[in-house]
């Protein structure tokens, strides 16, 4: 039941509106079921900010009745093309649905394998992101606050994945933090369709989406390995991205605009932007690529420059008017910082160490040695055949690239190395694509040539060892979830259950911490969690407090954890959380820095109150706290 409700989420709503929208699109059954699930992305994010701005709450009701209109128009849609074609198309490309399948699920089944058991997400931005998804649960509308969990009144972050999450969390009643897993490795796997789709659109060739996705699908360790830093938000927009860039250039290269087109293109964008900003951004580069090639193209040919002009408007036009009052709050929130910084200039003593990188990076995070070779040959090839989509990703890529250096001339990047770093998958992907299909077409001519093996044959011999081939690899990229990244145990679920008895409402928690960036710190082990499973706080609320909570809260609680963190011996750090008003100190299994010991040796300022399987609470003596409440 589970697999069919969340099958059901994930295709429905896109393939419902493909079909209302823009339902004579050419596309084989394969591009057209991988639109349908990268559309979906974008739906149902865009059905809570819609619903939202209307005073809908949505739940499980409101969830039935849109999947089952989304249904009824999918199967209108079914029946109309069963009439209009029968079983041909699916005749004429079944080598293609049975490649594709075979990669498809195999990439799925092995992120699943690979978080079987999980109940908690890993790593640190795993922590807001299930506390987003659970107030959408609970309420059923766009955020406006963190409350009850953090004492952060504003609210203007991405929350596409978060409105996935509430979605599958109603349909299969999956506690939250598990449905973030499940649901971060399901739209992980989608990186296989939603490939093949801008392969296809780049190409026209099958084949190089299939490559291209299986690669990224069970080859590479990218983007499986996004499961270990619960960078969800991030990988959902970077999934949506190359469904938006297809459309985009699909309604772009028309003769003539077709506003059927850009209206779905439109709708993708405004889905893109609330599920991550800076993938946003991403998009707004390769559009500009390719809004300027399509112009050069057209006056070289002596067209007129109307169509792509006109269609430009439409589509970014559509795309504003829907996404006007989340882009206001977002600058009023956020944007207006973020302008700020980059008006001040970049300053290595602000900054620190974030934006520094090192070559290692693109190995670790974007792409193995063996996958950057064969896209190294692609680029190559791509060049001496002066192919169009080659160029388009090199050029792209290496512009993102330079935007995220402008440190080095004194202005301040929008996003860092590392984050164009984890896309980097998507265009070496591709590029290993193209590589391996022009290395196909040459064998195959010299096969049938030489040998005169009919097509038909060789063709199921290559699917027969496509599935052989892949089942290796299940194992093998399940085996890339580190679960000693997360940091929640069954020790320190006991210990939540003893808070919310023992403990004062009214309590503040000093936990481990580390700054990740100068203006953002994070925790380091279960008591990040506190606030989540007691509703008692901690030093630290999740990570979006830098860019939701105001300048002053945030320079507030970076102060806070910048004195703490810089005392030495046990006496002064004492003195310092009585000047912060800490009344409690949580040490949980996952090992960190904080050490018992050094409590336990300084009984005139911390009393032990519990320590059951490696997880330790002290109280802070001398700081008055209300009777326990749970």
């Amino acid at each position: 039941t589970t697999i069919l409700l969340g099958a059901a989420m994930f295709f429905l709503p896109g393939y419902a509106l493909l079909a209302l929208v823009n339902p004579r699109l050419e596309t084989d059954p394969v591009e057209r079921f991988s639109l349908a699930v990268g559309l979906s992305l974008a739906v149902i994010p865009l059905s809570l900010y819609l619903s939202t701005l209307a005073g809908i709450r949505q739940g499980p009701t409101y969830l039935a009745l849109f999947l089952g209109a989304a249904g009824l128009v999918t199967m209108w849609d079914f029946y109309r093309r069963w009439r209009t074609g029968g079983f041909e198309p699916l005749r004429r490309h079944w080598m293609t649905i049975g490649a594709f399948a075979i990669i498809a699920l195999s990439a799925l089944v092995a992120r699943l394998l690979g978080v079987a058991g999980l109940e908690f997400p890993l790593w640190t931005d795993s922590y807001h992101h299930t506390l987003i998804a659970q107030i959408i649960a609970d309420h059923g509308l766009v955020p406006s606050s963190y409350e009850p969990y953090a004492p952060i009144h504003e609210f203007s972050y991405h929350f596409g994945f978060h409105t996935l999450v509430a979605w599958f969390h109603w349909l299969t009643r999956t506690p939250i933090p598990r449905s973030v897993i499940v649901v971060g490795q399901v739209v992980n796997a989608l990186v296989v369709p939603t490939t093949y789709v801008l392969a296809k659109r780049l190409w026209k060739k099958p084949l190089i989406g299939l490559i291209a996705g299986g690669i990224l699908g069970l080859f590479s360790h990218m983007p499986a390995f996004f499961v270990n830093w619960g960078r969800y938000t991030q990988l959902a927009g970077q999934i949506l991205f190359p469904v938006a860039l297809a459309l985009w250039i699909e309604a772009l290269e028309q003769e003539t605009t077709r506003v059927r087109k850009s209206l779905l293109s439109g709708i993708v964008l405004s889905g893109l932007f609330l599920l991550h900003n800076r993938v946003m951004l991403f998009a707004l580069v390769f559009i500009g690529l390719t809004f300027v090639q399509a112009v050069v193209v057209r006056r070289v040919s002596h067209k007129s420059l109307r169509p792509p002009l006109v269609t430009a408007i439409i589509i970014l036009g559509t795309a504003l008017v829907i996404d006007l009052n989340w882009i206001l709050n977002f600058i009023n929130v956020y944007g207006i910082r973020v302008l700020g910084m980059v008006e001040a200039g970049y300053s290595q003593s602000v900054f620190g160490q974030y934006f520094m990188w090192s070559l290692q990076y693109f190995v670790d995070y974007g792409a193995s040695v063996i996958l950057w070779i064969m896209a190294a040959f692609g680029l190559m090839v791509g060049i001496f055949k002066k192919d169009k989509g080659v160029l388009l990703l090199a050029v792209g890529t290496t512009l993102l690239l330079m935007l995220a250096m402008t440190y080095l001339v004194g202005v301040t990047p929008l996003f860092t190395v590392l984050i164009i770093t984890i896309w980097l998958y998507l265009p070496v992907g591709l590029l290993c694509g193209y590589f391996l299909e022009q290395l196909y077409q040459f064998g195959s001519k010299m096969i049938w040539q030489i040998k005169r093996v009919k097509p038909l044959y060789f063709r199921m011999v290559l699917l027969s060892m496509l599935l052989i081939a892949c089942l290796p690899t299940i194992p093998a990229i399940s085996e890339l979830t580190l679960p000693e990244n997360g940091f929640i145990t069954e020790a320190d679920l006991s210990a939540m259950d003893w808070i919310r008895v023992h403990v004062p409402q009214n309590s503040l928690f000093y936990i481990s911490t580390h700054f990740w960036t100068p203006h953002l710190a994070h925790g380091l082990d279960a008591g990040y969690w506190i606030p989540y499973f007691t509703r008692r706080q901690t030093i630290l609320p999740p990570e979006p407090y830098s860019s939701d909570g105001s300048v002053d809260q945030m320079n507030s609680i970076n102060d806070r954890a910048r004195a703490i963190l810089s005392q030495s011996n046990v006496e002064d750090l004492y003195q310092e959380l009585l000047n912060y008003q800490v009344t409690h100190v949580y040490i949980g299994k996952r090992q960190s820095y904080l050490n018992p010991d050094q409590f336990l040796e300084y009984p005139q300022g911390f009393e032990l109150l519990y320590d059951v399987s490696d997880v330790w609470i002290f109280k802070v003596l001398g700081q008055s706290t209300s009777s326990p409440a749970s």
